[in-house]
């Protein structure tokens, strides 16, 4: 883990596993549906005090990496359930399932080298999304938030399907269960080949 001085210098780049006790099943099989290949997620994110500097945030910058770079017309490339990672094995699982109009989306990653994320929330084909519940960690402090919004962006279209999502998650007010304390999230996501029913 890299870390840089600096309010908006740290990230956390996260390969993404399902994390809800529905999505349980994601992470002990893996990947099924129609895919044939391992879930895959890339997540770019971090957690900082606000700029206007009358946050109650004292923590320093947050940081955790999960990711393969950039492939070609800068998609984000993600890292694969069961590779490695800053010396430590990668579980990843996913889950984007659709009912009716509304999607549901669920995932979070957990590795000692590293740290983790979780994602969940139900989603519509567009729009930006509410109520979604979002976690960053470092394998020190989490922080997290039920009432985050995703925004989606995507370098293929639709930005989502079953099995997979693009966006911007916005968090702004997460917190590690102190009381008074609570800081601004950031995190850009990209789920594929994830459990499609």
């Amino acid at each position: 883990m890299a870390r840089k001085a600096g309010a908006n210098s740290f990230r956390l780049r996260a390969s993404v596993i399902a994390s809800s006790a529905a999505l349980a099943g994601v992470v002990a099989a893996g990947c099924s549906g129609s895919s044939n290949f391992a879930p895959t997620a890339y997540v770019l994110a971090q957690v900082q005090p606000e700029s206007s500097g009358s946050s109650t945030c004292t923590f320093p910058d947050i940081m955790t990496v999960f990711t393969e770079g950039m492939g070609p017309n800068s998609d984000p490339v993600g890292i694969a359930n069961g590779t490695s990672n800053a010396g430590s094995v990668v579980t990843v699982g996913c889950a984007v399932t659709q009912s009716g109009s509304s999607f549901s989306v669920g995932a979070s990653v957990t590795t000692v080298a590293a740290g983790s994320f979780t994602l969940n929330g139900t989603m519509t084909a567009s729009g930006v999304q509410q109520n979604v519940s979002a976690s960053f960690g470092n394998g020190t402090t989490t922080f997290g938030e039920n009432d985050c919004t995703f925004t989606y962006t995507t370098v293929t279209s639709p930005p989502i399907k079953v099995g997979a999502v693009w966006g911007v998650l916005n968090c702004p007010n997460m917190t590690t269960g102190m009381q008074d304390i609570g800081c601004t999230g950031t995190a850009q996501v990209q789920l594929t080949n994830c459990t499609q029913q």
